[in-house]
């Protein structure tokens, strides 16, 4: 979108580093959720091994403060 349909729009114009800044973010986001995602598959398999309730919760509350930190980072704004 160009900065004036941006401005126009209500939106606001994002510098060319910030968007390069907020691109990498997002694929290190990426990364870290696909982490977590390998980990409840992992605890899933093994739960007999690791008490996979607990676990289990600890990690979704570490995804629940990943979430909103980066709603924060992105947005401004707690989701």
């Amino acid at each position: 979108m160009s900065a004036k349909r941006n401005q126009a729009s209500g939106g606001h114009v994002i510098p060319a580093q910030d968007r390069q800044l907020r691109a990498s973010f997002e694929v290190d986001l990426a990364l870290c959720a696909n982490a977590l995602r390998r980990i409840r598959a992992h605890c899933a398999e093994n739960h007999a091994a690791i008490g996979r309730d607990r676990l289990l919760e600890g990690l979704l509350q570490i995804d629940d403060l990943l979430t909103g930190a980066i709603c924060v980072a992105l947005n401004g704004e707690d989701g």
